[in-house]
């Protein structure tokens, strides 16, 4: 489970099942781990965030199907906090760190 301005993102079908019974708060959002990247989006399987290199940013599905990711803040995660918070959060959210940047998924 991955919370992000107080709201609660499951990593996967069973975390998000599992969130309707847990005192805290229902996961209605997901995130996907990478490598370099979370990648956040609706149930359904659309994305609409990302957390990459310290950021989160937006995301946006083309007319040609492809998604594109830009700076700002999603919607879906509340009011924007100052950058400085976002950033932490962002950091917060990574597993590990090397000479190019943030891991956020191990392995």
């Amino acid at each position: 489970m991955i919370t992000i301005n107080g709201v609660k993102l499951a990593e996967s079908n069973k975390e998000a099942i599992a969130s309707l019974f847990i005192a805290g708060g229902t996961a209605s959002l997901f995130a996907k781990r990478q490598k370099r990247r979370i990648v956040l989006s609706y149930p359904n399987g659309e994305p609409f965030g990302v957390v990459s290199n310290g950021v989160i940013g937006t995301a946006t599905r083309l007319d040609n199907g492809k998604v594109w990711y830009s700076y700002g803040w999603p919607k879906e995660l509340g009011i924007e906090p100052e950058y400085g918070a976002v950033r932490d959060m962002a950091r917060q959210l990574a597993v590990s760190h090397d000479a190019t940047g943030p891991i956020y998924k191990a392995g």
